[in-house]
């Protein structure tokens, strides 16, 4: 289930699909943080509102169409 934040701060591993198709999502912003390396596959795949996305240096991978069909 979505949940209805437009708001997202991320202080944990980003599985695949975890926010797949969420139409809330707005912004995110993801901590750095040494035990958050990589985005998961299809994570914010179909996020079709969301329009920024802050991506710390510990990101080292980011998943096959992670950001796919987020076109803001």
């Amino acid at each position: 289930e979505n949940k209805k934040t437009e708001n997202l701060t991320i202080d944990e591993k980003i599985e695949k699909f975890q926010y797949y198709k969420n139409e809330y999502l707005k912004r995110v912003t993801i901590l750095n943080n040494d035990s958050i390396d990589s985005i998961g596959d299809f994570s914010f795949c179909g996020c079709i509102n969301l329009e920024s996305v802050s991506i710390p240096k510990s990101i080292k991978l980011i998943g096959r169409y992670s950001f796919y069909e987020c076109s803001k």
